[in-house]
């Protein structure tokens, strides 16, 4: 099995540390313990997602995990393209500088590995086929072999 974890970044940590931090502060200081029992444990569950989210290749299946609660599997052999992408859409990934992954005949998923450049190479290396959509200088996807 090959593992990539979850490249984690600022974009998506920062604010969401400010508004639970903030959060807590003001429920504490307004001794609201049921308010700040909620922040709490939504914080728990925001850091889950931040430390448990990765991608492991076994065989030839990709599992996205994302936290305790979204698991997703998707045969290698029916992703069609990976095209690099920056789209905040929610998404089993921790960072804004993200892969989409085309599958099947309507499927998208969009993942954050750290190591991108291993990811792809990984999953070509399985499916020589699959279309690869790089960014360059420009900024937009752009086909890559």
């Amino acid at each position: 099995m090959k593992s990539y974890p979850s490249k984690t970044g600022p974009e998506l940590v920062i604010p969401t540390t400010l508004v639970m931090g903030t959060a807590a502060i003001l429920t504490a200081y307004e001794e609201a313990w049921p308010a700040l029992g909620l922040v709490v444990a939504a914080g728990i569950f925001t850091a889950d997602i931040f430390f448990n989210t990765g991608y492991h290749i076994k065989g030839r299946t990709l599992q996205i995990r994302c936290g305790m609660f979204f698991k997703k599997y998707i045969r290698v052999d029916d992703i069609r393209r990976l095209a690099e992408t920056n789209n905040p859409l929610s998404s089993p990934a921790t960072s804004l500088d993200r892969i989409e992954i085309v599958y099947g005949k309507t499927g998208r998923i969009m993942v954050s590995p750290q190591d991108k450049a291993g990811f792809i190479r990984y999953l070509v290396a399985l499916k020589p086929d699959i279309e690869v959509l790089s960014k360059k200088k420009t900024g937009k996807a752009a086909p890559s072999r």
